[in-house]
């Protein structure tokens, strides 16, 4: 009889640890939606993180697909559930308000966007390997092309550099055409405009296969920078008063010579979640998200994967996962490491 009732104590153990383990996460018995952003960055986000909640925590996800401003307005009305990035200077009304009402909750600091004035590495020190000697080895900051505007000549520019600017119409467009002149730059350089993001990606892929000297404008996290060894000069840090006086010269268009400029300002893109999503995840998975960061430079370095092999959701998560296991291991406990690890070796 004792035995009996053990064998059905060890019986009835068993059945729970396996419905346990068959169990949707947390206290949640649905799916769990993400927004899957139209850029490439969000989708590398969205498979690493989609992989360790259905994998490490059983999780069944799903996502939908869209521009940032109708899945943030959903996100914020309670629709999806979570959005691995919120670029929050370009969100809408409504998601500020439903963070300041607590319907949203703010997690990670996923990744920092940062855009600028960039130069190939070999322009500066050279690339023995394709027989490139250094072109402008002092080049350090964007003041310094004054000395350097023959070296990005075409020729067709009648001894001016040329500057790849950025697409005709993007904000960024404007703002560059003033710190060309506020930089003292104007006189040196053509300032040349983009129809399109393709043909800024385009320009710069053609000059950097061929080894010439150029320089572009450019932001990050994207795949140019991922697959060509670029290098940010530097500005004049970034000034929020300065920064202001800069907008408001812009939006006037008076005609006034520009004085002063500085750095763009490092984007803010926050991984963002509903309240009832947050109440609901296990702690470890809340924890995960809180830690989740990642440096542009990984994320460009993926980003060139994408763009060059094309893989699947749980391909690129995978090889995510296997290259970069000292950067996500501490964000988890040790058993969902483990789990993780053993579906990919």
């Amino acid at each position: 009889m004792e035995h009996r009732k053990t064998v059905i104590i060890v019986i009835a153990l068993f059945l729970g640890l396996s419905v346990s383990l068959a169990q949707p996460c947390g206290k949640l018995n649905r799916q769990i939606i993400f927004t899957s952003l139209d850029w490439p960055s969000a989708q590398l986000n969205n498979a690493i993180a989609r992989y360790i909640f259905e994998v490490g925590f059983y999780c069944d996800t799903a996502e939908v697909s869209g521009s940032a401003l109708p899945l943030t307005q959903q996100l914020a009305i309670g629709t999806v559930d979570i959005s691995m990035e919120v670029w929050v200077d370009n969100a809408p009304k409504v998601y500020f308000e439903g963070v300041q009402n607590g319907t949203v909750v703010q997690l990670s600091e996923v990744l920092q966007g940062l855009e600028g004035f960039f130069v190939p590495r070999y322009v500066i020190y050279g690339d023995a390997m394709r027989g490139i000697k250094a072109m402008a080895p002092a080049l350090d900051e964007v003041t310094d092309l004054v000395n350097y505007a023959g070296v990005f000549a075409t020729a067709s520019s009648a001894q001016k550099g040329v500057f790849h600017n950025c697409v005709v119409g993007w904000k960024c467009e404007y703002i560059n055409d003033y710190k060309l002149e506020a930089y003292g730059l104007k006189p040196y350089f053509i300032n040349y405009k983009m129809e399109s993001g393709l043909d800024l990606e385009e320009a710069i892929a053609e000059s950097y296969e061929k080894g010439v000297p150029f320089l572009t404008y450019y932001w990050t996290p994207t795949w140019i920078l991922g697959e060509y060894d670029m290098i940010q000069l530097k500005e004049p840090a970034f000034d929020e008063g300065v920064w202001k006086r800069m907008k408001e010269s812009l939006e006037k268009q008076d005609g006034s010579a520009p004085k002063q400029a500085v750095a763009y300002p490092e984007k803010t893109v926050y991984i963002a979640i509903t309240k009832e999503m947050y109440d609901s995840l296990p702690p470890e998975l809340i924890s995960f998200l809180q830690n989740y960061h990642l440096e542009d430079e990984i994320i460009s370095h993926y980003l060139a994967k994408m763009h060059n092999e094309k893989p699947d959701q749980s391909v690129l998560a995978k090889t995510f996962l296997k290259e970069q296991e000292k950067l996500w291991t501490p964000w988890l406990p040790p058993d969902i490491v483990h789990r993780i690890q053993n579906s990919y070796r």
